[in-house]
């Protein structure tokens, strides 16, 4: 059964969804533009997450909404790497949603009911299509990164 949500949506409302759960979404719903999406993809892949490029283009982004958030779905696989600098320009009072969380419980439980978890210590593989070193030496600094 969905579950109706109008937007913006709330922090209480946001604690009471879980995983899987299917959702009829009404209102406005604010989303970053394809191109400055785009852009802070790139950033991140040239680990810069953290410089005046950024900051600039967060402001861009962000600054139309201050003040009026209570929470930002960080939508892409990208943006937790940003999620700090992306707390400083919001300020105090906006919840970040990362539904990174989520997906691991979702994807342990999985793994458990199919009888392929294995609970031993892993291994982090990082693997490239481009080969090229640098791109694994930074994708190592950006999951080691706080």
């Amino acid at each position: 059964m969905a579950i109706n949500i109008t937007a913006p949506l709330s922090r209480e409302k946001a604690r009471q969804l879980r995983a899987g759960d299917s959702c009829l979404i009404s209102g406005v719903i604010y989303t970053a533009r394809d191109a400055a999406h785009k852009r802070l993809c790139e950033l991140v892949e040239q680990g810069k997450v953290n410089c005046p490029e950024t900051d600039t283009l967060l402001h861009t982004i962000l600054d139309p909404y201050i003040g009026k958030l209570d929470a930002l779905v960080l939508g892409c696989t990208h943006y937790p790497f940003m999620k700090k600098a992306m707390a400083e320009v919001l300020g105090d009072g906006v919840e970040l949603l990362d539904g990174g969380a989520g997906t691991a419980r979702e994807t342990r439980r999985r793994l458990l009911e199919a009888g392929l978890l294995n609970d031993g210590r892993g291994e982090l593989v990082v693997e490239n299509s481009s080969g090229d070193p640098e791109k694994i030496r930074l994708t190592h600094a950006l999951l080691e990164a706080d």
